[in-house]
């Protein structure tokens, strides 16, 4: 990655102009981005072994468990998209990343014997909460670049979830499997407990990235001219 961007920035033309990153709120919205990548994709693998391993349900059922969530995220994009074209960030991200933080939150307090459709009610709180800011922070992070870098800012952020996601996921199964095997070894604990156990461990720590992208999201609320005509890229959040 070092002689990539090196040698980016001595081209004449570069292949990915860098040049993106010099814009402080572009850097923000793609980490918010990341965040939301990484909440999602996480919990979308963590959540069916928790199912499966500690509440002892079926791949179906913890599959068929996720879907309410994915579909309250898809009607809930559109929604946070007509909230900025109206209002911008100024709320609506900290709302977005405050309603994961907490929701994430509740999710890591989960036990052996925590009811399904508890767990459910949670995740598509959490899910809305991610189509409620994310569509709007990558458009806002553009936003903020001239014109001719919205091609590199579009190719950079694309880059960046699907590294963020694969990151996040091996990151957080790494932890919840570690914490699983502490609990088995260590506190000599049943299978489902110890599942139980590094589920709510890795979801705590997936927590504490949502409560960055918080912090961050308060640094991220104030509107530019939104006469910076929406059709170049604003309304994509459409």
């Amino acid at each position: 990655m070092i002689i990539f961007i090196k040698r980016q920035n001595a081209l004449k033309e570069p292949m990915l102009n860098l040049s993106p990153f010099k814009y402080s709120k572009f850097v923000i919205g793609t980490i918010l981005v990341m965040i939301a990548m990484m909440v999602t994709f996480t919990m979308s693998i963590m959540l069916p072994m928790y199912m499966e391993g500690a509440l002892g349900k079926t791949s179906s059922v913890a599959g068929l468990a996720l879907l309410p969530a994915v579909i309250c995220a898809g009607l809930a994009a559109p929604v946070g998209g007509k909230i900025y074209d109206k209002f911008g960030v100024k709320f609506l991200i900290p709302l977005g990343t405050g309603i994961v933080t907490v929701f994430v939150f509740l999710i890591s307090l989960s036990k052996s014997d925590t009811s399904l459709v508890h767990l459910v009610i949670i995740y598509i709180c959490m899910s809305i909460g991610v189509g409620l800011f994310m569509s709007p922070s990558q458009t806002h992070g553009l936003n903020q670049l001239p014109k001719e870098y919205y091609p590199h800012g579009v190719a950079i952020v694309n880059t960046l979830q699907q590294v963020s996601a694969a990151i996040g996921s091996s990151l957080f199964i790494g932890i919840m499997s570690a914490a699983q095997i502490n609990a088995l070894e260590v506190h000599h604990a049943t299978n489902e407990v110890a599942i139980a156990t590094g589920f709510s461990t890795a979801t705590l720590v997936v927590c504490g990235f949502a409560f960055v992208g918080l912090i961050l999201s308060f640094f991220f609320g104030r509107n530019i001219s939104q006469v910076k005509d929406k059709e170049q890229v604003g309304c994509t959040t459409r």
